[in-house]
């Protein structure tokens, strides 16, 4: 059961980190070539990189509820 937990904490918690990276580079991206649609793009920026911490943020709580079992 540790080799899991050990596994899955450190790539539970890095992919919703490279997602919001990578979100953010997008979106600026995205911004600088139709500074037109800048204040929709920062909508659904936000909305999914909230998404993608949230990911996180399951994985570490059920983590912490696999080790207490």
């Amino acid at each position: 059961m540790s080799t899991y937990i050990s596994l899955l904490l450190p790539l539970g918690l890095a992919i919703p980190a490279i997602a919001i990276g990578l979100i953010g580079a997008k979106g600026l991206d995205a911004i600088s070539r139709q500074p037109e649609v800048a204040s929709k793009l920062q909508l659904n920026m936000i909305l999914a990189i909230a998404f993608a911490e949230g990911l996180g943020v399951l994985t570490f709580v059920l983590i912490l509820i696999m080790i207490n079992k």
